[in-house]
């Protein structure tokens, strides 16, 4: 990830991911075992991820669940530990199932639910600070400037790829090198040890709201779809400084960076799904998500304040872009799951989920068809480019396991690895998550519990600067406490 591509209009690789990835959410039940519910069902999870699901229902319910999220960085830059975390409460899943048995010989039943869910919450806090002793955020905008000519240089003719230059010009950190080099610039400074800090914030969330139908076919096949309409909502603002603490340079003395990106959107997409029973000891379940088609909307404000002396005395620069809202379609790639569950006699089941995801197969697009500038066709094209060049298919297995250890209580555990959507994967790792959980069954009403706690490793780059970029190290942790409370009638 880095600090000065979201520029451009917040299209860059870890949103494209994010916005494309599912955490582990749902309901405490489904929850517990790690989300391993393909080939299971009668539980409003189903819903989003294999609608065959509802098929197992016998009795309609309405059921409530409230989760609250930590999260957790600590990153280390040039040789600094820093450690930040925030917790949230929220609306995890609010469902209800209508079960509607049939008089058929062979059809036992046909359900319907409507269900919302956070898919996905965009919350962190980090931060880091060191003294850069290999480079400076003004060798970043010399080596960015370089080939582009001096009369370009403005709002108006510069190329969408090449804005990021545009700070480091208005502010004064480069200049042209001379009139016998054409195209070519220095920086105000020429060497490092400036103090570098960096300050972030994420919020925001995707939630889905899904209307599902479900059949059972003589108690051994089932088979389910569902409109999925997911509501997206993120908010980045980051804030960038470097300064000259200790003096070592008679012309500069910091260099601020602010952005703050909105993007809303809606999307739509499809669920459709099939659980067989050959048995009562046996279920397999398959599901195909199609991609999500998504009309989204970025606003963004970037900003550089600079302390410099040009000779005329210390003096602060200022140059902000209000950039006008910008409405894009983006589309997620398709998924197909897979499941399997093997019940232990009365006493529970181990269930175990693979699934295919090629993060590879994310797109941007104009949201206008006959669109004409070919500057905007450009840009879509260099990040899709970038997406299909270090992003690549991801394979999650999941494994969950329920043992009923009296009658009306039963305890569960999951375990997940979700393989590294990234070429590189040192930019970000696989994450696994372990969850465990303890459910209250009576007739008509059921209480579960669940904690999951998910963790992956990733690098953060303030700025790119090819081999000579500074890194942060990030360790990512996640934890979940949900709760769920289900009435049937």
């Amino acid at each position: 990830m880095c600090l000065i591509p979201f520029i451009l209009n917040a299209q860059n690789l870890e949103e494209a991911r994010l916005f494309g990835q599912a955490d582990v959410n749902g309901t405490a039940r489904s929850m517990a075992i790690a989300n391993a519910f393909t080939a299971l069902g009668a539980n409003p999870y189903a819903l989003h991820s294999n609608p065959a699901g509802l098929g197992y229902y016998r009795r309609s319910e309405v059921q409530i669940s409230l989760i609250n999220h930590n999260n957790q960085i600590d990153n280390t830059f040039i040789g600094n530990r820093n450690s930040s975390s925030i917790s949230r409460f929220q609306l995890g899943n609010l469902s209800y199932i209508q079960a509607q048995q049939l008089d058929n010989n062979n059809w036992k039943g046909l359900n319907w639910g409507v269900s919302y869910q956070k898919t996905n919450s965009y919350i962190s806090d980090y931060s880091f600070k060191g003294v850069n002793q290999s480079n400076s955020i003004v060798d970043y905008f010399v080596e960015a400037a370089n080939g582009i000519p001096y009369e370009f240089l403005n709002l108006d003719d510069i190329a969408p790829e090449d804005v990021p230059v545009l700070f480091g010009w208005e502010g004064w950190l480069i200049d042209t090198a001379s009139s016998d080099i054409p195209n070519q610039y220095v920086g105000i400074i020429d060497g490092a040890g400036n103090t570098q800090s960096f300050k972030g914030q994420l919020r925001g969330s995707k939630n889905e709201l899904a209307f599902g139908l479900g059949a059972n076919y003589n108690d051994q096949w089932y088979i389910g779809g569902s409109l999925n309409v997911p509501f997206l909502r993120y908010n980045s603002t980051t804030i960038f400084d470097e300064t000259d603490d200790d003096n070592l340079y008679n012309n500069f003395t910091s260099a601020n960076f602010y952005s703050d990106v909105d993007i809303e959107g809606v999307g739509f997409g499809l669920n459709l799904g099939v659980s067989y029973k050959p048995n009562k000891w046996v279920r397999v379940g398959v599901n195909i998500q199609s991609p999500e088609w998504y009309s989204l909307t970025t606003t963004a404000y970037d900003s550089i304040t600079t302390d410099l002396n040009n000779g005329t005395g210390f003096n602060q620069y200022t140059y902000g872009i209000n950039y006008a809202p910008n409405t894009y379609n983006y589309r997620t790639p398709a998924q197909i799951d897979l499941g399997a569950a093997f019940f232990i006699k009365q006493r529970g089941f181990v269930s175990v989920d693979y699934s295919l995801r090629p993060y590879n197969r994310i797109r941007y697009n104009s949201s206008n068809d006959f669109l004409d500038d070919t500057a905007e066709n450009e840009l879509y094209n260099i990040v899709n480019a970038e997406i299909t060049t270090n992003l690549k298919a991801s394979h999650n297995i999941k494994i969950g396991a329920e043992i009923f250890l009296i009658k009306h209580l039963s305890l569960r555990a999951g375990y997940g690895l979700e393989s590294s959507p990234y070429v590189n994967e040192n930019a970000f790792s696989a994450r696994q998550s372990i969850s465990g959980g303890l459910g209250l069954s009576f007739k008509r009403v059921n209480f579960d519990l669940a904690y999951v706690h998910s963790s992956n490793n990733l690098v953060f780059q303030p700025y790119a600067l090819g081999a000579e970029s500074s890194t942060s190290k990030w360790a990512v942790t996640n934890g979940k406490v949900a709760a769920s409370l289900g009435v049937k009638f």
